[in-house]
């Protein structure tokens, strides 16, 4: 991370989960790509140019693996939307409709946000002319954020309401609301509560993951049927040998893999593979560092929360001595490294 956490006009970019930090195989330029003022156009791991930064929060918005965070300005913003809104309007630098929270592009927010939103409420997000807004990546990443949140909501594109005039509030709008929350001062309570945790603690660019999965869990409670969402998850397959590479390498350490020494047979093991779907951003470096094609990559995935979701639970051969899982086609008992530990001795 830069030396300047707190910073109040840019973001905080967190080295250590970006993926090139990760892995070598794949490279990710979406920084670079989506920044208008070259703010990334540094070597690897060399400190971004901050005093280029227009805080737009395209960078924020658009990282897969979500190792920007927010500036503090743009998330006292968001977060007092949020607190302050029955029904949440948000307008562009370009829209000549003004909502009740301005921001520099629709692309520039992240979907994670609007999820929080549009499980109790209908969104109206203003537009305006999205070409060459932000050096021509403005159109781009307003319809990759738009087409998370429609993915997110299982293909349902009624939750957003995208307008360039100024619309007025339905009758219907809230519906929503009531059903689930009961009482838009519950769902209040649930939000500053929510606003006090991630306060007491660094969640990175998970913030608005952590607080979407808190809500899901709150309104679940309170309501007669499930709020099932749909996001990209990884999923093991026939190869996996249960290794755990995949979850060494997860930048937010959201996979689990798991080795017991109680298979069906003598020599053999049960292999548990799980993550935290809160956690796992759908960035595939779980996929591309195994060598063994045992991980597909992230694919949509209909789940009944952001909590634990279980991938998996197959049996390998592991080894006699340390119980660690062996690769199909090794012969023998014994895994490498306790052959190596033997043959030093």
């Amino acid at each position: 991370s830069h030396p300047h956490p707190r910073a109040p006009h840019h973001p905080v970019l967190h080295n250590e989960y970006c993926i090139n930090r990760r892995q070598r195989l794949r490279a990710c330029h979406v920084c670079r790509e989506v920044c208008p003022a070259a703010v990334y156009q540094v070597p690897q791991g060399h400190e971004p140019k901050w005093e280029n930064c227009l805080n737009c929060g395209l960078c924020s918005a658009q990282c897969p693996a979500r190792c920007i965070t927010p500036s503090k300005s743009e998330m006292r913003d968001y977060l007092f939307a949020m607190m302050e809104a029955d029904l949440p309007t948000i307008s562009c630098g370009h829209s000549s409709a003004e909502g009740m929270l301005q921001v520099s592009c629709v692309g520039a927010i992240p979907w994670e946000y609007l999820a929080y939103l549009s499980v109790t409420h209908n969104v109206v997000l203003y537009t305006g002319e999205c070409e060459g807004c932000l050096s021509g990546h403005g159109k781009e990443c307003v319809a990759t954020t738009l087409g998370q949140l429609e993915k997110f909501h299982g293909g349902d594109s009624t939750h957003v309401i995208v307008s360039e005039e100024a619309v007025e509030e339905p009758q219907d709008l809230r519906v929503r609301s009531s059903v689930f929350l009961g009482a838009t001062k519950r769902g209040q309570d649930a939000l500053a509560q929510a606003y006090s945790d991630i306060r007491s603690r660094d969640y990175g660019g998970l913030v608005f993951r952590k607080m979407l999965a808190d809500l899901l869990d709150f309104v679940s409670s309170k309501a007669e049927m499930p709020v099932d969402c749909v996001v990209d998850l990884p999923q093991p397959n026939e190869r996996c040998y249960g290794c755990g590479i995949c979850a060494d390498i997860c930048p937010h350490g959201a996979l689990r893999v798991e080795t017991e020494g109680s298979g069906e047979a003598e020599g053999s093991g049960r292999v548990n593979a799980s993550l935290q779907a809160w956690k796992c951003v759908g960035c595939g470096t779980c996929a591309i560092v195994c060598r063994r094609k045992a991980m597909e990559e992230p694919s949509p995935r209909a789940v009944p929360t952001l909590r634990s979701v279980e991938l998996g639970e197959f049996f390998v051969r592991v080894c006699s001595q340390c119980g660690r899982p062996l690769p199909p086609e090794q012969e023998g008992e014994r895994c490498v490294l306790c052959l190596r530990s033997r043959l030093s001795r």
